[in-house]
């Protein structure tokens, strides 16, 4: 099959597709309740969420004392001239 067969074949694909899919439009105007829905989904699920984590917090003792500080390791010196370990 020489390419020009082949493209001739390609472009009277996109040409039937073009004819028989659907119009964008009226995809997109579909689509705009479907998010609209989805993102006032989310809102609640964020709401509930966060309402949920204030009553977990306020659960916590508030004497509780705060994490400690990481430290820097401290250096280790390896001494040459110690004795081997007992196996």
């Amino acid at each position: 099959m020489s390419l020009l067969a082949a493209a001739d074949v390609l472009a009277s694909l996109v040409v039937r597709s073009e004819e028989t899919g659907p119009d964008l439009s009226t995809v997109i105007d579909g689509a705009g309740p479907i998010a609209g829905l989805f993102i006032l989904l989310l809102a609640v699920a964020l709401f509930f969420l966060m309402r949920s984590m204030n009553r977990q917090l306020k659960k916590v003792d508030p004497s509780l004392p705060n994490a400690p500080q990481p430290t820097a390791p401290e250096a280790v010196v390896e001494d040459d001239e110690s004795p081997p370990a007992a196996p």
